[in-house]
């Protein structure tokens, strides 16, 4: 039997797993959905801590605020009239 008829064979009947494998798969599972899920929090709180500090500091500086956004809005409502 050549190597390749092997791994085909081999494919065809995969070994049963134990439980602690169907038990280790089934935490990794979980435990990925956990960690994605934590991801997307993470993200959200991350967008809201920048935020926070994008508004205090137009606050602190409100002169480099409009100087910064009032350009930004011009450009934006320019293009969307050109359109």
């Amino acid at each position: 039997m050549s190597g390749l008829e092997q791994r085909c064979s081999a494919n065809r009947h995969p070994a049963p797993q134990s439980a602690s494998q169907v038990a280790y798969n089934v935490a990794l599972t979980i435990g990925s959905e956990m960690l994605k899920k934590a991801g997307r929090v993470g993200f959200i709180m991350s967008l809201i801590r920048d935020l926070r500090v994008a508004l205090h500091s137009f606050l602190r500086t409100p002169g480099l605020a409009l100087a910064v956004i009032l350009p930004l809005a011009l450009g934006v409502g320019a293009n969307a009239s050109l359109r």
